[in-house]
């Protein structure tokens, strides 16, 4: 649903679709904060929520599901997240351009417990 001209919250209705592996809400003119419900989603592998007006902090949550691997914050200048340990292997996909300047395309981060 990238480009899609969506405006306001992420809805709600979007918590029933808990089957997706991508969720791609890029480039629209999102407001409010990250949703919870995302981290319900066992599947997910994708999440892209660049360049939105989204802003909060990130829930804890969605660094704990499993499957995730790509989550997309570049050009999302008013996110206040952490990276948890209880996540093994995550890419960052290009919030590296948010915080270096675009120095790097991907930032990778290996955690252990």
């Amino acid at each position: 649903m990238s480009y899609c001209y969506l405006s306001g919250p992420i809805h709600s209705s979007l918590s029933n679709l808990r089957s997706l592996s991508v969720m791609h809400l890029d480039f629209n003119n999102l407001s409010a904060s990250v949703p919870k419900f995302f981290a319900e989603f066992e599947n997910l592998t994708s999440l892209r929520l660049s360049a939105t007006r989204l802003r909060g902090r990130l829930p804890e949550e969605i660094f704990q599901i499993p499957t995730l691997q790509i989550l997309d914050l570049s050009y999302y200048s008013k996110v206040h997240f952490q990276i948890f340990h209880s996540m093994l292997l995550f890419e960052l996909s290009h919030l590296a351009s948010q915080i270096t300047g675009g120095k790097y395309q991907n930032l990778l981060v290996t955690l252990s417990n």
